[in-house]
């Protein structure tokens, strides 16, 4: 019974750690999403995150190799550090989504030189 009680509230805190760290990134994205206004800024801080991220997971793996990392710390480090990889790869993608959609949604032009039809010369 211990086990299984060990078990439930495990898969709990790590659903409640997943459902906040969702959070806190579709927060993230959205803010920015709505602030910066041209698709280059959104990029930027975008790939400044996937960056800062990337620093300070490889800083957490680094430090993990000291015989007694600090319990707490190396958690908080993690989840940063996730945190901004995942802001950052949203970003990118939001932005590679709305280019696409914008791309789909232009009218294409009929050209009449490839239906074999000529214009006119005056």
């Amino acid at each position: 019974m211990r086990r299984l009680h060990g078990l439930v509230s495990g898969w709990c805190m790590f659903g409640g750690v997943v459902l906040i760290e969702v959070s806190i990134v579709g927060g993230v994205i959205k803010a920015l999403g709505k602030r910066l206004a041209s698709p280059l800024h959104k990029t930027l801080i975008g790939i400044s995150f996937l960056i800062v991220g990337g620093l300070y997971g490889s800083y957490l793996v680094l430090e993990l190799s000291n015989p007694t990392p600090p319990e707490m710390h190396w958690v908080v480090q993690f989840y940063v550090s996730v945190t901004l990889l995942l802001a950052g790869l949203g970003l990118l993608l939001l932005v590679t989504v709305k280019r696409i959609i914008v791309l789909s949604s232009k009218p294409r032009r009929k050209r009449s030189d490839s239906q074999g039809e000529s214009k006119p010369k005056k």
